[in-house]
């Protein structure tokens, strides 16, 4: 799978329809997406990033893999098909973000630190979800994308967008 690039492509902006019956057919292609992720080094991808309408993407989910570690690590990856955001936490952090479509471009971003998901995973089953910490900004980021929503539309007042050593401040 190609990955799309440009802020300005018309599929990267254009909001994704709900699949009306996930079918194995539709896990394949979130398999496909996965390895795609993992091949240009992301942590999640959306199907608009590669050039389609479905409603799903994949992510990583980080976590400490032992009560005894003090970091996360990444313990599983994800397909989340028909996403619904039920809640997001009041608590806001401000990280950098980049995006697989806006290669060498990074910029500050305010996202909740919890974000509650209703999805239908890889097994093709209903689920709901809190997610916390970076898989929290992952699963809002690529669920942006579902809306024909980038990053760069929410970067923090005053921020910089970084590209490849370069400094460009953000115009508005």
């Amino acid at each position: 799978m190609k990955i799309i690039t440009g802020a300005l492509h018309p599929r990267l902006r254009t909001p994704t329809m709900p699949i009306s019956t996930i079918t194995i057919d539709h896990v394949a292609f979130g398999y496909k997406m996965l390895d795609t992720m993992w091949k240009a080094d992301g942590v999640g991808l959306a199907a608009p990033q590669v050039g389609s309408d479905l409603r799903v993407f994949v992510a990583t989910i980080w976590g400490k893999k032992s009560k005894k570690s003090s970091k996360e690590d990444i313990i599983d990856e994800e397909m989340f098909f028909n996403p619904e955001i039920l809640s997001l936490s009041d608590e806001k952090t401000i990280e950098q973000e980049g995006c697989l479509s806006l290669p060498w471009l990074v910029g500050m971003v305010e996202r909740s630190t919890s974000v509650t998901i209703r999805f239908v995973d890889k097994m093709r089953q209903i689920r709901t979800q809190t997610f916390t910490w970076f898989t929290a900004r992952i699963i809002q980021h690529e669920f942006d994308h579902l809306e024909g929503i980038l990053y760069i539309d929410k970067l923090v007042a005053g921020t910089t967008i970084k590209t490849q050593g370069l400094s460009h401040d953000r115009l508005t």
